[in-house]
């Protein structure tokens, strides 16, 4: 969502919907940049990061659903991590 001379500055919903928007895409096209992210989670022993896989969004309630490899010892210990959006 670029803005361009004489168009009005977006809102922040409007930004916000787009952000959506652009999840969205990345669960369904392989290709586009949003398909795959880094999840971080942090703890007594420091900060980890692992690549996660974009599957689905749930805007309303501010969700993305991901997959990530089970077999990764980033994961050991960790059935399910939730994280809460920001905004």
């Amino acid at each position: 969502m670029a803005k361009h001379r004489g168009e009005p500055t977006p809102t922040l919903d409007e930004l916000l919907k787009q952000c959506w928007r652009m999840l969205a895409a990345g669960t369904r096209n392989a290709g586009h940049p949003f398909h795959t992210g880094l999840l971080g989670t942090s703890g007594r022993n420091g900060c980890v990061l692992r690549t996660v896989v974009s599957r689905a969004t749930v805007p309303e309630s501010r969700k993305l659903i991901c997959h990530t490899a089970a077999r990764s010892s980033k994961c050991e210990g960790q059935s399910r991590i939730r994280a809460r959006a920001a905004c």
